[in-house]
């Protein structure tokens, strides 16, 4: 089972495309078979783009996919299984609450998947960019509503569960 990737959802009125990042490598080649392309690098598969999946399931988001639920995995996995790629369940998004001085930020851990379809290389503040708030590059300060109890919680709550394969 595949513990570190990352998937983003885009869709529009023709085509809709799950893509599963397995890798920041340098892609040489690709190859597609019915849905499911592959793209490779030279230490083997970088990504898997899946298309039409959205006859299959209904998704609610345009990006990042934090929280696949397990019926959600398990389509996608019946996709990828052919090409001996399977993924693992996520319990955590990556993204942590952290204090930076007296402030509340938000952590993106070492190899979590950015919208900007890279991994972070170690752990990183988080900007509005970096969570899909805005496209500006000002670090996210949570202003209120956090405890020192809180530091370490993943940022996206359970209700992100509920976005993907339900």
């Amino acid at each position: 089972m595949i513990s570190k990737y990352g998937l983003i959802y885009s869709f529009s009125k023709s085509i809709d495309t799950l893509e599963v990042y397995f890798s920041d490598e340098e892609i040489i080649r690709n190859e597609r078979k019915e849905d499911v392309e592959l793209f490779y690098g030279n230490s083997g598969v970088v990504k898997a783009n899946i298309y039409g999946i959205k006859k299959y399931v209904k998704i609610r988001i345009n990006g990042v996919i934090y929280y696949p639920s397990e019926e959600f995995l398990a389509l996608v996995n019946g996709y990828l299984g052919a090409y001996d790629l399977m993924l693992s369940t996520k319990y955590k998004s990556g993204f942590e609450i952290a204090k930076k001085g007296d402030k509340f930020v938000v952590i993106a851990k070492k190899d979590t998947l950015l919208p900007d379809r890279k991994f972070t290389k170690e752990d990183k503040i988080c900007t509005f960019k970096d969570l899909s708030i805005s496209e500006s590059d000002s670090e996210l300060i949570i202003e209120e509503g956090l405890k020192d109890e809180d530091i370490g919680k993943d940022f996206f709550d359970m209700e992100a569960h509920e976005n993907v394969g339900n």
